[in-house]
């Protein structure tokens, strides 16, 4: 074997060696961070959790049916104080029903809305401020004239005129708080547009005769989607809440 083969022998085997030297580092990085990751937000990660298994199989252990009603049972304490018993841990409400139960159902209906949510305002935010931030011209302008109108107009009173006229359907109630906070996403997102898309990479794309879909989509969306991810989670919870106070207007 010549000196050169030797070389190129080598050269492979020290390619094929790199593979799996590479995902063990990835592993390896991965378990480091979560090593050093504060206790807090591990804490609450495990609550996160937790909460999500019960609303998963809530018929599972949900101790009763939360719609039946048991009126010699009604305004139960919780268990520990006077007057509570271990059969209904977080005590009944007026019409003897279990608190604890209801809770562990109300929190798939909750979770599930705004996980939908969520979803909805994040498609319909990042693809507007992508269009905005790469487009710009006439269509930049009218999206964010329609930003500004829903900043400045109170949503809670735009949700409430909305049901009282489509109605108090689970759909409606979707489609209102997904579209609660998508302006957030598109100014967001518009803002990355407008700095990615003066980055080399998205001009050697173009210089290279990429379709604009292919830039944004393949280009320009990965590099952005971290802050995006963040918005979402507080996103999630803002219409969480939004959804309780609807419920407490009885809607």
């Amino acid at each position: 074997m010549s000196q050169a083969e030797a070389t190129r022998t080598l050269a492979e085997r020290g390619k094929q060696a790199k593979i799996p030297t590479d995902r063990l580092a990835q592993e390896k990085s991965r378990w480091t961070i979560l090593r050093t990751m504060p206790h807090l937000i591990k804490f609450c990660f495990l609550v996160l959790i937790l909460f999500s298994l019960a609303a998963i199989a809530a018929p599972l252990i949900a101790p009763h049916d939360p719609d039946r009603q048991v009126l010699m049972a009604r305004l139960q304490a919780p268990a520990g104080l006077d007057g509570g018993s271990i059969d209904h841990p977080l005590g009944t409400d007026q019409l003897g029903r279990d608190i604890l139960s209801r809770a562990i159902y109300g929190a798939r209906v909750s979770l599930g809305i705004g996980l939908i949510g969520m979803v909805i305002g994040a498609l319909i935010g990042v693809t507007a401020g992508m269009i905005a931030g790469f487009r710009r011209g006439i269509l930049d302008e009218i999206i964010m004239f329609l930003v500004d109108a829903q900043l400045a107009l109170p949503f809670i009173v735009m949700a409430l005129i909305a049901i009282a006229i489509f109605g108090t359907d689970l759909l409606v109630l979707i489609l209102v708080v997904g579209i609660a906070g998508w302006e957030g996403y598109a100014r967001l997102t518009r803002g990355m547009v407008l700095s990615a898309r003066e980055q080399q990479y998205v001009l050697s794309a173009e210089a290279a005769g990429a379709s604009r879909k292919r830039i944004m989509a393949r280009h320009i969306l990965p590099n952005i989607s971290a802050p995006l991810i963040v918005l979402a989670t507080f996103q999630l919870t803002s219409i969480i809440l939004l959804e309780s106070s609807l419920s407490f207007l009885g809607i």
